[in-house]
């Protein structure tokens, strides 16, 4: 097949301008089904005679469509997804310059979203400091239901203004926010987002939250650094120059601190010198200066409790001693988070509920240990070892189909044994897996198999991770393709509504959903 194409597309090449039409109107196709075929892909777009050619991996599962005109590339774009065939429609990169469609630079598209406007910096009261990676993450996360509250409203996500040095790139943002009510005290907001245990449970993710109460904004560095140093000064000389009033500065990108502009304007003051201290136990003031792509710097000044939250002592304690010293391995703060922000899953690991649960594809048993500590009896499934397994949990070394016979035949022998009432392993009260699948059914599979064995309660909590949704690269193509699969998932088997959210600890390419079993799917689901 693949020889077949090759030739006729050598052949097309021999007679034809390689800067032709075919060239230029092409679909990429995410999400594609592992049984679709360039036939039934051709139909969905008007047949052979308006799909010029189609080729499709299904292996990976994505697929490019040409067409021969730009009308019929135009209406290929609105093409609704289909559930049977593909997750989504976009325009694909031409294989020429010249007249090919118009696609939008990244690039570009960061740049104008990462700037900040004068007017949004004057009403910013915080910004909350984070990695670029999660920036769209915490912005969702901050205007989301499940942060209502804290009371927050986002103004924007602005980009440092830094130019990069040589192989390094800028990768620092920050959330620009105020409180979401005119009656709400902006302290009072600040130190809720700064105790947010979803936050705090990820601070190197989001390292400082920023005080920017009763700021002043500059269109240039130089003027921001003069008023810093105005500032310290007029301190300093109110306190008759009492060498105890100590000033921590704080900045925006962090390298901040050490430019030239700053060094020029306390060099130009004396009064100035050894006004400045690293430690926040010795400081007494506050100097914040944030200075944002687009010429905007904020200089906020104030007493020492505004302190960005630096220290470890400043917000709480770190996440290696908040969920135990010795998590076994990076998934276990995936559940954690989840358990903190979806109700669904914390209401089930309640204290005193002692559920029952199974984790599949559990190795190396960061789910499982955790699992453990909110007092579930959990069986972990997985081929591979699961070293330190908790006390009180039951490693199953098989394959998921596997286990679900032998725990199926474990139940139907205890069946109306009431001794076995307190210690039998199932039915389960709650599923989960992290497990890393290639086949983007594959979860939906491995939840169909237990349920099928019967091995789930009634509204028992769903809870798995889509690594490998199909889907091109880490944006809008995979977040589409990831919930056409979930929709899937949760249309066939879950009750009510469910959810699909990017955690802070997932990975670009993961999310994690989260839902209720069907009661009333199957009569072997108790």
């Amino acid at each position: 097949m693949r020889r077949e194409r090759a030739a006729r597309l050598a052949s097309a090449a021999a007679d034809e301008d390689p800067r032709d039409e075919f060239h230029r109107y092409r679909v990429f196709l995410g999400g594609v089904a592992a049984d679709a075929d360039p036939e039934s892909i051709a139909a969905a777009f008007g047949g052979p005679g308006v799909a010029r050619d189609v080729f499709v991996h299904g292996g990976r599962g994505f697929a490019f469509v040409a067409f021969a005109d730009e009308r019929s590339y135009l209406e290929a774009l609105d093409v609704p997804p289909r559930a049977d065939l593909f997750a989504e429609v976009r325009a694909a990169a031409a294989a020429v310059d010249g007249d090919s469609p118009p696609a939008t630079s990244k690039k570009e598209e960061e740049k104008r979203s990462r700037r900040v406007s004068l007017d949004d910096a004057r009403r910013a009261t915080f910004a909350v400091q984070c990695q670029e990676s999660h920036a769209d993450r915490l912005e969702a996360y901050l205007r989301g239901d499940d942060a209502n509250a804290l009371g927050v409203e986002v103004l924007g996500v602005a980009a440092p203004n830094e130019p990069p040095r040589e192989g390094r790139r800028v990768t620092e943002r920050v959330v620009l926010c105020r409180p979401a009510s005119d009656d709400s005290s902006s302290a009072e907001v600040i130190r809720r987002v700064r105790a947010d245990p979803a936050l705090a449970m990820h601070r190197d993710f989001f390292p400082r939250v920023y005080d920017l109460r009763d700021s002043a904004v500059f269109a240039s560095l130089a003027a921001a650094s003069r008023e810093v140093v105005d500032l310290v000064a007029s301190d300093r000389e109110a306190a008759g120059d009492d060498r105890r009033v100590k000033t921590r500065l704080e900045t925006f990108p962090p390298s901040l601190a050490r430019s030239d502009e700053l060094a020029a304007a306390a060099a130009a003051v004396p009064a100035v010198k050894n006004a400045f201290t690293p430690r926040l136990s010795d400081a007494t003031r506050v100097a914040t200066v944030v200075s944002l792509r687009g010429d905007v710097t904020i200089v906020a000044y104030g007493g020492a409790e505004r302190a960005a939250a630096t220290d470890r002592d400043a917000r709480g304690e770190s996440r290696s001693t908040k969920e135990g010293d010795e998590n076994a391995s990076r998934a276990f703060l995936k559940l954690a988070e989840c358990a903190l922000r979806d109700s669904c899953l914390r209401d089930a690991l309640a204290e005193g509920n002692r559920p029952r649960a199974v984790d599949v594809g559990a190795a190396p048993g960061g789910w499982t240990q955790f699992l453990a500590r909110k007092g579930c009896r959990v069986v972990a499934i997985d081929p591979a070892d699961v070293p330190n397994l908790p006390s009180g949990c039951r490693h199953l070394k098989d394959t998921a189909q596997n286990a679900w016979v032998t725990l199926r035949e474990e139940k139907r022998k205890a069946a109306g044994s009431a001794d076995d009432i307190d210690t039998a392993w199932c039915p389960f009260d709650v599923y989960v897996s992290d497990a890393v699948l290639h086949d983007a059914d594959a979860q939906q599979n491995l939840l169909r198999g237990a349920v099928d064995a019967g091995l789930l309660r009634e509204n028992a909590v769903i809870v798995v991770t889509f690594k490998s949704a199909p889907g091109r690269g880490a944006g809008d193509g995979y977040r589409r393709a990831a919930f056409a699969r979930a929709r899937k998932l949760g249309d066939e088997l879950c009750e009510g509504d469910w959810t699909l959210t990017h955690l802070f600890a997932n990975r670009s390419r993961e999310r994690t959903f989260v839902g209720r079993l069907r009661s009333s799917r199957d009569a072997r689901v108790f």
